[in-house]
């Protein structure tokens, strides 16, 4: 009976946890040039119970993007911004940009990439809490 008890509770716990996207490793750096540069990556989990190769995990990630912003902000311009996706391949971008506000410790996402010739909203846009570890 305990062991049927603990077998629907981690289900449980598993399925209320939400799905979530989240910036991780917020970080500035100056490169061989003298310019200020900021990074970070988004990435978005699955939440639930899942058993992949490393055995049990109670989430999934689902898509990973990598930023790396020039200048001193607190406004990136579609040219000051450098999106790669998992792959470290870049993505080319439409419009738009990013925002940071570090007294808040946000960032505000708002830009379009394009596809094939195409623009449309990029799958991260939305105002994230900045976080500087994983």
């Amino acid at each position: 009976m305990r062991t049927f008890v603990s077998v629907v509770l981690v289900f449980w716990l598993a399925a209320a946890a939400s799905a979530g996207t989240q910036v991780s490793l917020w970080h500035s750096y100056t490169n061989q040039s003298s310019e200020v540069h900021f990074g970070f990556g988004l990435r978005n989990y699955k939440r639930g119970l899942f058993f992949g190769s490393c055995g049990p995990s109670t989430y999934s990630l689902q898509w990973e993007y990598g930023f790396d912003l020039k200048g001193k902000g607190p406004q990136f311009a579609k040219d000051a911004i450098q999106l790669k996706d998992a792959n470290l391949r870049p993505v080319a971008l439409g419009s738009g940009n990013i925002v940071v506000d570090e007294k808040k410790f946000t960032v505000e996402i708002a830009i379009k990439v394009t596809t094939n010739g195409v623009a449309q909203d990029f799958i991260g846009n939305g105002t994230y809490k900045l976080r500087s570890k994983l």
